[in-house]
């Protein structure tokens, strides 16, 4: 099921309940950069995923 009520403003989400390890996470197909590296600063600082 699709929030128009959200997508129509652009607005997304994602969540997630499972202890999944970090290597197998993924943010729209893109794995997440390691802990504290600046690669995650940037995701941090841009809040969105960005291919390495």
């Amino acid at each position: 099921m699709v929030a128009f009520h959200t997508t129509e403003r652009d607005l997304y989400c994602e969540f997630h309940i499972d202890e999944t390890p970090r290597d197998l996470w993924r943010t729209d197909g893109i794995a997440p950069p390691l802990s504290k590296s600046e690669a995650e600063k940037l995701w941090v600082q841009e809040n969105r995923p960005i291919p390495r």
